[in-house]
């Protein structure tokens, strides 16, 4: 008898004829209605256009606890959603002093996750492609952090289609120059 992989610590796997998709449909219901926002309307976009939330020190402050609870969920699905990564590492930056528009942000990360909880991950059945083929992705904002004047980096690697690794982060020095 044949066992497959359907759910495994809040990711679940799906057979289909183009390969293996790898979601968090379940989790993310479970989350939305932890968090008591199962009437909100789903949106299309995870964050605003050309938001900024740096200086936002005269804005009320929020409950840190609850903030690192939303965050720290939200988080999770960066396992299974690269689109998320920018957006959750920058909303992570405010969890030591929440403000109200840094909650708004995150809850719109939550909403848009209500609407989008079927993406995620296609590890693409065997072709007649190469399987050693290795392809990478990377880019930088060039500083758009203007408060500390640092830059976010974010790459991806895919391996014979399927994705293998992403990452964004915050650059830990200042960049002095550049080449262009």
């Amino acid at each position: 008898m044949t066992y497959w992989l359907t759910y495994f610590l809040g990711l679940e796997f799906l057979y289909t004829d183009k390969g293996i998709l790898m979601h968090q449909r379940k989790y993310t219901i479970d989350m939305v209605k932890w968090f008591k926002m199962m009437d909100c309307n789903h949106i299309i976009t995870h964050s605003e256009l050309n938001s900024r939330k740096e200086e936002t020190k005269d804005e009320e402050k929020m409950d840190h606890t609850h903030y690192k609870q939303l965050i720290g969920s939200v988080r999770y699905h960066c396992n299974s959603r690269l689109d998320l990564s920018f957006v959750v590492g920058v909303a992570s930056r405010h969890m030591h002093e929440p403000r109200k528009s840094h909650l708004i942000a995150a809850k719109r990360i939550l909403i848009y996750l209500k609407g989008a909880k079927d993406l995620g991950i296609l590890f693409p059945k065997n072709t007649n492609e190469k399987m050693d083929e290795l392809i990478g992705y990377c880019d930088s904002d060039w500083c758009d952090n203007k408060s500390e004047r640092m830059s976010t980096t974010g790459y991806l690697f895919k391996l014979a289609r399927a994705l293998i690794s992403w990452c964004s982060k915050k650059q830990p020095v200042v960049a002095l120059s550049s080449l262009k």
